[in-house]
């Protein structure tokens, strides 16, 4: 009853859990999906051969827990995280009802991706397992707009991106990736610099904050488009060569 009546107060239920060591190199459980990395990297690379721009202070290199936060009009998204990140494990947030039984289950559990149920996130075992992957200090990569939708403009951040901010004091990296993305069509990728979550609030366990930092990401996430719509623009302008 302690987290509900914490939920109601405006407070995030905190769970105690030991500490855990940095995420190794190796580890026998990653072994498929390394296997699958490794296999399918480069003809991912060619399928959408990746454009990218950078924010002032943005880099593609990571370390430790961090928390990436992407708009998501298509599919393929999720194959621009990947190759934005290439060089560590991308771990994805994702609805439960896409872990049916059969082949989707085995493949998505095997490559680093953890099931959410919808709507009463305090609920969710799932929750905790996105929790531990951070608290892991690996990559762990949500669409808090909730679902593939409009592609052309940023939607609402669902408060869930600040929750796992605020319980684990990870590292975020918003990206924006172009709405036209699609396969052997060149992808464009906008790649923000990191951002504390001391930079968005006073770091305090509640609703409120949680709140703050999805709108804050959201309007970081909208300052990234720009930049894309920028770049679309001066290309338009540049003349072409005779």
């Amino acid at each position: 009853m302690k987290s509900s009546e914490e939920e109601q107060n405006g407070v995030v239920p905190n769970k105690q859990k030991k500490p855990k060591k940095p995420g190794k190199l190796f580890r026998l459980k990653f072994l498929v999906q390394d296997i699958i990395r490794f296999l399918s990297w480069i003809h991912l690379w060619f399928m959408l051969r990746p454009k990218y721009l950078f924010e002032e202070g943005a880099t593609r290199k990571t370390k430790g827990k961090t928390l990436v936060t992407s708009t998501h009009g298509k599919w393929a998204d999720s194959i621009a995280v990947i190759l934005t990140f290439s060089s560590r494990r991308a771990h994805f947030v994702m609805a439960e009802e896409f872990f049916n039984k059969g082949f989707n289950k085995w493949f998505y559990g095997h490559n680093g991706c953890v099931p959410i149920k919808r709507g009463n996130l305090f609920d969710s075992e799932g929750f905790d397992k996105a929790i531990d992957v951070l608290n892991d200090e690996r990559l762990l990569a949500i669409f808090p707009e909730g679902g593939i939708g409009n592609v052309d403009t940023v939607r609402r951040f669902k408060a869930g991106v600040g929750i796992m901010a605020l319980k684990t004091d990870a590292k975020l990296v918003p990206l924006y990736v172009d709405a036209r993305i699609s396969l052997f069509r060149r992808a464009h990728i906008v790649v923000g610099k990191e951002i504390s979550v001391s930079e968005l609030c006073d770091g305090e366990q509640t609703i409120e904050n949680a709140r703050i930092i999805a709108n804050k990401l959201k309007e970081k996430t909208e300052e990234l488009k720009q930049i894309y719509d920028e770049y679309l623009e001066k290309k338009k302008r540049k003349p072409k060569k005779q």
